[in-house]
This record gives C-alpha cells, structure tokens and sequence, in this order.
C-alpha cells in the first residue's frame, strides 16, 4: 500500500477517522447551581498512577467552557440502551436535563443507570485548534455489567459479541421450535432474558433484530412471536443449500481418512434414532445428532466462519416446529448414508444430489405441517 502524503480538508479527515469506532460518553458539570452535559467520544484513560483520563471538548462549547472554569468533571460512559440520550445530549440548546434522573450525592451531575461513572478534577489542559484537551484526574470511579453504546462513522450502534450472536441463535431457535412463547401472547423482553439466562439490553437488541426479519411483532406489551414468514423459511432455506453445496464442491475427494470416519460415525448415529417402522424414538435426539453430522460436514471447509453463519440459520428450531411425532419423509435417514458414500467414493455429483434431494424432503415436511396445522 502506497501512502501520499496530502493535506486533508475537513470533511476528508472526519471520514477518514470515522472509521475509528469509540464508546460514547456525556461529559458534565456544574456551574452556579446549573448542571451542562455534552455527548462526547474523544475521551480515553491516560495513566493508573495517578488514575488519569483526556477529554476532549470544543471550546465553543458551554460545557467545556464550564468544566474550564470549575476545573470540575463527570464522565458518564454509555450503554448499548442509551442512543437516544446521546442524542439528546448532542443537540444545542434546550433543557438537556428533563427527563433525565440523575445521581443524589455526586460532587458533579451523574446520570442515572450508566455503564460506568467518573468524577475527576482537571490537572491541567491544553488548548489545541478548535478543542480544549483536559487531562483529569480521577477522585470516584463505578461501573456495573453492560454493554456499551458505539460510535462509527456517524451512527451509535453496538458492539456484537460472541455471546450476542449465541443469544441471538438461542432465541431465534427457541421461536421457530415453539419452545420460547405462544402465537398472539406478547413477550417482554424481561421475561425472555430471565428464561434465556441473559442480560436484558442484549435481550431486547435480539428481539429487535428477530421482530425486524418478521418472527416477532412489536406490540404494546412486548414482542408478539409470529409463525415464521415464507420469506424467511425460503431465505433460510437458500443459505442452507448455498452453504452445504458450496462445501461439497469445495471438499468431495480432499477430505482426510480421519474426518470420513467421524462423518461416517455420526451418519450411523442418526440412523439408530429410526424405530422398526421408520418412526423416531427421539425426536429432539435426533435433532440434535442430524444437527450434529450437517454441522461436521459443513466443518469439512476448515471455515469456522462458515460454520457459524450455519449455526446462525436456525436449523435445529426448523426441525423441531417441523418434524412432526410420526414417521419422516421416507428416504430422510437413507441421505445421510448417500452423501457419506458419496464422499468416500469422491463422487461430488452424486454428493450434490443428495444435498438437493435431502432439502427437497424438509420442504415437502415443512408443507404437511402447515396444512395439518391450517386444519386443526
């Protein structure tokens, strides 16, 4: 990469730094008995020894005038919640203020139900161009558990953990399986985060996610679970095929030994699941083992990104809402004993017939469902 060196106009460096993402602070003080607060991200911690921060705030600002003043700060780190304050505090003018609990006791305004707090005294500062750089000495500091609000180019959003796209999955499989609420009885998002164990803004950031691809709809009580939309079925249903053709294009005749034997191994494992009649003696164990051989065939591409998209699908909540309590689609369990022997002869046409073959079968399930369903 070949740098240039140019000098940027304004508008060329904010996009340029935009790309940097920050957390998100409301710095504040008090000046005359009148608190002033400002949304800010130019603040970072400086040293532990002493406990120091830099905040960066525009001269022209009230607050950073005042803070110049008063020597006097709070830093109030944001949640993942907390967009529309931001907002709010980023806007001129107005009462910043109503509507807006605040701490009792601080030696500075402190918002209520923030990620995190800091009180601070400005050791010194630097006027530099347009801004004030106040370098802050930290007196009080507390924090609780979170998630914290992200600025990137422009926007507030979030951060995605790990542990988010887990939730997410977990609730998404639970709708779709019929385990996680009932058709027209509304879900608060407190009720979900205590059934799924987790915190309530990731909680709630899930349900809105689901709610936008349809599965949920926004209602004056809560989330309202919704049979899953065709679209969705059908968008699922793509990803699944592209994801598994893809991998067998990509793998038929390079696999190891080792890994033809742990597929072949899981394959069997589905298939003890199978009474006499060719009903399922299990069907949430087979569920799991049939999720199981597809996910370890999908790990065939070394991609663990792929398997996560995969993962991220759903598919095991399809199956529970879709399999009903009698025999399968004739041939479902015989597929999985084809694509292994098609593997092992290296035989990638035969594979991808059996992927399409074995998608054309959960369809045709999917379908008698419906109708039974409509029925009932």
């Amino acid at each position: 990469m070949t740098v240039t060196a140019r000098r940027l106009d304004g508008e060329a460096f904010r996009e340029v730094v935009g790309h940097f993402a920050s957390g998100v602070t409301i710095v504040t003080t008090e000046q005359k008995g009148k608190p002033l607060g400002t949304t800010a991200s130019a603040f970072t911690s400086l040293s532990l020894e002493p406990p120091m921060v830099v905040v960066c705030m525009n001269r022209e600002s009230a607050t950073g005038k005042a803070v110049l003043e008063t020597g006097r700060l709070g830093v109030n780190i944001l949640g993942e919640d907390h967009a529309e304050l931001a907002m709010k505090f980023a806007r001129s003018g107005g009462d910043k203020f109503a509507d807006v609990a605040l701490a009792s006791g601080a030696a500075v305004p402190l918002l209520e139900d923030c990620l995190a707090t800091l009180i601070c005294r400005v050791r010194d500062h630097i006027a530099a161009a347009t801004h004030y750089v106040f370098l802050a000495e930290v007196d009080e500091a507390d924090a609780v558990e979170g998630s914290p609000l992200a600025y990137y180019r422009g926007r507030f959003g979030r951060l995605e953990l790990d542990e988010d796209r887990g939730l997410l999955r977990e609730i998404r499989a639970g709708l779709l399986a019929g385990t996680l609420g009932r058709d027209d009885e509304a879900l608060s998002p407190e009720t979900v985060s205590t059934e799924v164990g987790a915190a309530s803004g990731p909680t709630y950031h899930a349900l809105s996610r689901l709610a936008a691809e349809g599965l949920l709809e926004r209602g004056r009580d809560g989330f309202i679970p919704r049979a899953a939309p065709d679209e969705v079925l059908a968008d699922v249903f793509a990803a699944r095929r592209a994801i598994e053709l893809g991998v067998a294009r990509e793998t038929v005749g390079k696999v190891r030994p080792d890994q033809l034997s742990r597929l072949r191994e899981l394959m069997e494992e589905t298939s003890e699941m199978a009474g006499p009649g060719g009903e399922l003696e299990s069907v949430d164990g087979w569920i799991e083992a049939n999720a199981a051989f597809h996910e370890e065939m999908v790990a065939l591409s070394g991609s663990s990104a792929l398997i996560e998209a995969y993962r991220g699908l759903g598919l095991r909540g399809l199956d529970a809402r879709r399999l009903p309590r009698e025999p399968p689609e004739p041939g479902l369990l015989e597929d999985h004993r084809d694509l292994v022997d098609a593997y092992e002869r290296a035989d990638l046409d035969a594979a991808c017939s059996v992927i399409e073959r074995h998608l054309t079968r959960f369809r045709e399930m999917g379908k008698r469902r419906r109708t039974r369903e409509e029925n009932e």
